[in-house]
């Protein structure tokens, strides 16, 4: 990482300090939006620093898998802040389907014990829905294009395919022939190159969200100026 983007780094690390503590002192309801996006900006802002600490590891494949789920952190804080009821509707179909799976596998076992549980919350759940809906599975897809964040959704798709998931590609990235031993270097250099810029973008888009729902002018203000800057940094490296 050059010094330019370790200095962006690290100044988005001290925004999104300030607006954890600042997300701590915010209490709700689960259903009010302000309290979803405190939900999703824990774990953006946790995600943050995880891939802080295995990029400065030297662990690119493990960086990249935490940054994968830094940007469906964001993805979903800006489909919550675009949508006039937030996320928890959705969250609440995606619980379902989760717990209808679970209580499948739980049958399959014959764990009688952990089916009657998982029932017990799925008909807790069904019942808080509102009338009509049926569970259903997030997608980043849909949640990116409500929250008008294409070029994350962008970033999702490409680490979903070379780098966060076991695929052929993903796990062929260090495999090179007699004839070209240098076969793999233009994407070690791209990655090297752009995917902590990545994980910039995803912080400090749901920062600027997640500051504006709660009214916070100015770490709004400090993260449209840290996105500018990050901005002419993307160019420069031709993303």
């Amino acid at each position: 990482m050059i010094a330019e983007d370790a200095l962006l780094f690290n100044e988005t690390n001290r925004l999104g300090a300030a607006l954890w503590q600042r997300t701590l002192a915010t209490v709700g309801l689960n259903n009010d939006p302000k309290m979803v996006s405190c939900m999703l900006f824990k774990r953006l802002w946790s995600h943050h620093r995880g891939y802080a600490l295995l990029y400065n590891g030297g662990l690119p494949v493990e960086s990249d898998t935490i940054l994968r789920s830094s940007i469906e952190a964001a993805i979903c804080i800006a489909a919550n802040y675009k949508s006039p009821d937030g996320l928890w509707t959705q969250l609440q179909q995606d619980a379902l389907l989760t717990l209808n799976g679970q209580i499948n596998q739980f049958r399959d076992m014959g764990d009688k014990e952990m089916e009657r549980e998982a029932e017990a919350t799925r008909r807790w759940l069904a019942e808080r829905l509102p009338p009509g809906l049926r569970a259903a599975k997030l997608s980043m897809q849909a949640l990116a294009k409500l929250g008008e964040v294409d070029m994350l959704y962008r970033f999702y798709r490409g680490l979903s395919g070379t780098s966060s998931h076991v695929t052929g590609l993903s796990v062929m990235r260090g495999v090179v022939t007699d004839q070209n031993l240098d076969m793999q270097d233009a994407w070690t250099e791209l990655t090297s190159k752009s995917h902590h810029l990545w994980q910039i973008a995803a912080t400090l888009q749901g920062s600027l969200l997640h500051a504006l729902l709660l009214d916070e002018t100015n770490h709004a203000e400090t993260s449209i100026a840290l996105a500018k800057r990050l901005n002419d940094r993307l160019e420069a490296a031709g993303i």
